[in-house]
C-alpha cells in the first residue's frame, strides 16, 4: 500500500516531501530554497518521484530514496507541471512548457510528438483512455497514450474520469465560459455542466457525486462543495475548508468513504460528508470473516483468500449503492479480481464492497480501496 504524499513549503521555509507514515505526515526537505514542488510519483517501493520547477536551470524531475532520504535527479524539465504513473501499460507521463513525455521505466523519457510542442499542464487517464491539454488544445487517447486525436473544445484542464467513464475537465481563463465541462465519449466532445469563475480543482467520484474546490470562494467563504448526480451543488462549511483549494484525491487510510483536501493552510481528510440519500452500505455492514484481501488498498489488481474449509461462494463487487460490479466465484485458495466490471472496463478509483453470503444466509462485507 502506497501512503499519501505531495509537496510543499514547510516548517523550515524549504521546499518538502510530505509522507504519511506510522500514522503521522512526516517532512523531508529538498536541498534548494525557492524550487517549488510540482507534483509526486510513486517509481518504486523504494523511490518516490517530485516534479519541481519555476524556470531555473534547477528545473526537472528528482528520485527520493525512502531509505537513505537522499536526492538525486532523474531528468531535467522545465516548468513541470505533473508526473503520473498509468497501470493499464506501466507507462509514466509527465507535461512541461515542452509538451508531453512518456517512460516504459521511470528513466528513459520520449517527447511524444503527436500533440506538438508547448506547456502541458493536465492529463488523466480511464483504463486505455487519455486526455491531456497542450497550451489551450485538448487531446485524446484511446489506445493507452500511442495515436492521440484533437478534441473539438480547447481551454480545459483539471481532468478528472468517473466510474461511469465520464469525463469531467475545468476551464477558469476568465471568459463566459469558464465552469465545469464534461464528456461522454472519452474527450472527443464536450458540453457545459456548471458555469462559475475561479474552479480550481474536481475530486474523486463517490458514485456520481464530485467534490469541487474552488481558487476563490464561488460564494463569500465558501470554496468546496459537493457536485449531485443532477449537478446541484451543496456547500461543506467548515473553518479548515475556508481557504484556496489546491487539489482533492482518495484518502485511503480511513476505511469509508473519504478524501483528502490540500489548500493554502494545509492538508485535511473528510468522511461522512455523502447526501443522506445514498445508499452507503459501508456504514452499518458487518464485516466479513473467513476472507482476506490483499493488498487493500490496492492499484491494478486485488487478491482474495479463503480461509480452509469455506468452500466455494459467490462474491459480489459492489459500488457504494450497492450496485453490482463484478460478481466472482470464490473457492477454497486465492482468487485474483483485475479491478475491472463485468463488460472489462476499468473501475474508477474509489471505494467498493466485497459482499458474499456466510453459511447463515447473511450478508457479510469487506470493503475495497482501488487507488488511481
Amino acid at each position: 500500500m502506497e501512503p499519501p504524499c505531495f509537496g510543499g513549503i514547510g516548517d523550515s521555509g524549504y521546499t518538502t516531501l510530505y509522507v504519511y507514515e506510522n500514522d503521522s505526515w512526516l517532512q523531508y526537505p529538498f536541498w534548494t530554497q525557492d524550487l517549488p514542488a510540482i507534483a509526486v510519483c510513486k517509481r518504486d517501493d523504494a523511490t518516490l518521484m517530485m516534479a519541481m520547477g519555476a524556470g531555473t536551470y534547477s528545473d526537472g524531475l528528482y528520485n527520493f530514496d525512502r531509505n537513505s532520504h537522499a536526492w538525486t535527479i532523474n531528468e531535467w524539465f522545465i516548468f513541470p507541471n505533473f508526473v503520473l504513473h498509468c497501470n493499464l501499460n506501466d507507462a509514466y507521463f509527465i507535461g512541461e512548457q515542452a509538451g508531453l513525455f512518456r517512460s516504459g521505466n521511470a528513466i528513459d523519457w520520449t517527447w511524444i510528438t503527436d500533440i506538438g510542442s508547448g506547456a502541458c499542464n493536465s492529463f488523466a487517464a480511464s483504463g486505455t483512455h487519455m486526455i491531456v491539454n497542450r497550451d489551450s488544445f485538448v487531446y485524446h487517447s484511446a489506445d493507452g497514450g500511442q495515436t492521440w486525436s484533437q478534441a473539438d473544445m480547447s481551454n480545459l484542464r483539471g481532468f478528472r474520469y468517473t466510474s461511469a467513464g465520464t469525463l469531467y475537465g475545468i476551464m477558469d481563463v476568465g471568459s463566459d465560459s469558464d465552469g465545469l465541462w464534461r464528456s461522454d465519449d472519452y474527450g472527443a466532445t464536450w458540453m457545459s455542466v456548471l458555469y462559475t469563475t475561479g474552479l480550481a480543482s474536481i475530486g474523486p467520484d463517490f458514485n456520481g457525486v464530485l467534490p469541487l474546490g474552488w481558487r476563490e470562494p464561488e460564494t463569500p467563504g465558501h470554496y468546496l462543495a459537493l457536485l449531485d448526480q443532477q449537478f446541484q451543488l451543496e456547500w461543506l462549511n467548515h473553518a479548515d475548508l475556508n481557504s484556496p483549494v489546491k487539489d482533492m484525491q482518495i484518502f485511503p487510510l480511513v476505511n469509508t468513504p473519504s478524501f483528502y483536501v490540500l489548500n493554502t493552510e494545509g492538508c485535511y481528510f473528510l468522511t461522512g460528508f455523502m447526501p443522506v440519500d445514498v445508499n452507503d452500505e459501508t456504514a452499518s455492514a458487518p464485516l466479513a470473516t473467513g476472507i482476506r484481501l490483499y493488498p487493500n488498498p490496492f492499484m491494478s489488481e486485488v487478491k482474495l483468500e479463503l480461509d480452509k474449509g469455506s468452500g466455494a461462494m459467490v462474491t459480489e463487487i459492489c459500488n457504494l449503492k450497492g450496485q453490482i460490479v463484478k460478481t466472482l466465484t470464490l473457492r477454497e485458495g486465492i482468487t485474483t479480481w483485475d479491478g475491472k466490471d463485468e463488460s472489462g472496463r476499468n473501475t474508477a478509483p474509489g471505494i467498493y464492497l466485497c459482499r458474499y453470503h456466510d453459511n447463515q444466509h447473511h450478508d457479510q462485507y469487506r470493503k475495497l480501496v482501488k487507488l488511481d
